[in-house]
């Protein structure tokens, strides 16, 4: 997944920290495997989505000028 606000890692930490998850559950018999690698993928799928979405919305607001120095990074970030 690609992320121009650098999400990448963190993704890929919380995806392995829930695969684990998924598969502890199948261990335990809370689970089937079936039922957890679905689960796992919804939300896999869902968070990605939402990221593709922040991160398009990101970098918009990067390209319009007038946007950009309306936005929260331009009027408290540069403020001491």
């Amino acid at each position: 997944m690609h992320s121009d606000r650098g999400q990448g890692l963190n993704h890929a930490i919380c995806d392995a920290s829930n695969f684990v998850a998924a598969l502890q559950k199948v261990v335990d018999a809370s689970a089937t495997m079936k039922d957890a690698v679905k689960d796992y993928s919804e939300e896999v799928v869902q968070r990605g989505a939402t990221e593709v979405l922040v991160s398009k919305e990101t970098a918009l607001s990067f390209l319009d000028w007038d946007r950009l120095m309306k936005s929260p990074v331009m009027k408290k970030s540069l403020r001491r």
